[in-house]
């Protein structure tokens, strides 16, 4: 199963934007977004007025080279089965919540809960255009107990700008391309996801209820949303840390991490 690129070719970037104060990163949210068992999802986030049209481009060119927005969009689609796969993993939802597809040939699990989908939908058609523009410092998955408060894990998904195929800095009359071969990219993302279904041999088990958020760290006056907000950066008590394998497409690198908190 692919992302649906029509259906984001028609995803729009909502209307009103703001600018953040002024500071070396940017870090804002979409909101609190409940995902465990027998918790109410919150309609509002997921209702966004839009004005953009996003153009989604995979590896367009004469050369079939990838371009930036190209890039931006492999990432994108990681994120979307990476997100969801830690969803599973880490038991946020019940396994009949979920349904096996085939990507990057794996088998991997995603939601079947339209709201979920749209909800991620929303905020990856948003990062896609950051990362489009070289905006994206790192995405965080916070999981959180719902009734304490406290962030057991923290993912986090650090985007390394490259120069792709260019010798030198970013050229604004010369966009930059990479001649790296999707398939190749493909295999890397492969042995991350691999790890990421893996990390549930030495995780700790969540056996509270939990939620999970989005925090996106941006470059200073990105401009964002305005039903995104400003919000502090998750921070986890005498944290464990597993740096998992990274992929490149030749424009972004893309590091996965996982912080969580040990149990007693």
């Amino acid at each position: 199963m692919e992302i649906d690129y029509d259906e984001l070719n028609e995803q729009n970037v909502l209307n009103k934007l703001f600018k953040l104060p002024a500071e070396p990163n940017s870090v804002f949210t979409t909101g609190y977004f409940p995902l465990a068992r027998n918790v109410t999802v919150p309609q509002q986030i997921l209702r966004k007025r839009c004005e953009q049209v996003i153009s989604i481009e995979m590896a367009t060119s004469t050369q079939n080279a990838i371009t930036l927005k190209g890039s931006a969009a492999i990432i994108s689609e990681y994120l979307n089965y990476g997100i969801n796969s830690i969803l599973f993993q880490r038991g946020i939802y019940p396994p009949e919540q979920f349904t096996s597809v085939q990507q990057y040939g794996l088998t991997i699990l995603m939601s079947k809960d339209e709201k979920i989908i749209a909800f991620l939908r929303n905020v990856l058609t948003q990062v896609q255009d950051w990362l489009g523009q070289n905006q994206v410092d790192k995405i965080s998955m916070i999981i959180t107990n719902v009734h304490t408060k406290e962030v057991l894990e923290c993912w986090d998904f650090k985007v390394q700008n490259e120069l792709g195929d260019s010798a030198s800095k970013l050229d604004p009359n010369n966009p930059p391309t990479s001649s790296k071969e999707l398939k190749k990219i493909q295999a890397e993302i492969r042995d991350v996801m691999r790890q990421i279904a893996a990390t549930i041999s030495y995780l700790p088990l969540i056996e509270s209820i939990c939620t999970f958020d989005l925090l996106i760290h941006t470059l200073k006056d990105s401009e964002v949303p305005e039903l995104w907000s400003p919000t502090a950066d998750a921070k986890i008590e005498n944290a464990q840390t597993v740096q998992l394998k990274s992929f490149s497409t030749g424009l972004h690198k893309m590091n996965t991490i996982v912080n969580y908190k040990m149990t007693d």
